[in-house]
């Protein structure tokens, strides 16, 4: 009977630990984003250049345990910049990207709403055009077209449902290529600041 009892105890407990750990969230994500570049000289002078998107996509979250998250998913990112002299845009700058993260979510202490996130992740920019004076060119082959970055954020659990976030992004390599670099002596790296709003639509 002992032996019956001990079994059935590791049996729960075990197989209880196991399917918690297996279980996962899916749902939709929406972030208006803050977005600059800081461009540096070859004589050391910087400058920035802001503007502002958003990223549209969905989210799969995998339970590695009670308090731990590995994330992942798929977005589609605008971002665009542009400059103006008073009312007449000179310059427009658009960047449209699949964005594919994969982040780590860790309850912060025993807080049960709040997380810290960290990870990584890699843009394809597909989308990039400029309009000057009023005529579009596409600029494909002077972007750098495969971007990794790295994320730092927190995020708040308000609900079973809803999910709100600050993020930050930095982005490895430089925004033109490196043939680009050359020709305008300009080096140009990409920080993006991000607002999200998760709903999960299933848990299991």
């Amino acid at each position: 009977m002992k032996r019956l009892i001990l079994s059935i105890v590791l049996v729960v407990a075990f197989g209880g630990k196991y399917s918690f750990c297996q279980s996962y969230q899916y749902g939709l994500e929406i972030s208006p984003s803050f977005d600059f570049q800081l461009q540096t000289a070859s004589n050391n002078t910087w400058s920035t250049v802001s503007g502002n998107g958003f990223l549209l996509g969905v989210f799969f979250d995998k339970r590695l345990n009670e308090h731990t998250f590995l994330g992942t998913g798929a977005k589609f990112e605008y971002i665009g910049f542009i400059q103006k002299q008073g009312d007449f845009v000179v310059n427009s700058f658009q960047i449209g990207s699949l964005n594919i993260p994969l982040t780590f979510k860790q309850e912060i202490g025993i807080t049960e709403n709040w997380f810290y996130s960290a990870g990584v992740g890699l843009n394809y920019n597909f989308l990039n055009g400029q309009r000057v004076f009023g005529n579009w060119v596409n600029l494909n082959d002077i972007v750098n077209q495969w971007q990794p970055y790295v994320n730092v954020g927190i995020n708040y659990l308000m609900d079973n449902h809803f999910e709100i976030g600050m993020h930050a992004r930095y982005h490895f390599l430089d925004l033109w290529s490196q043939t680009y670099q050359i020709t305008t002596q300009t080096k140009t790296k990409l920080f993006s600041f991000d607002f999200s709003i998760r709903y999960t639509l299933a848990s299991h």
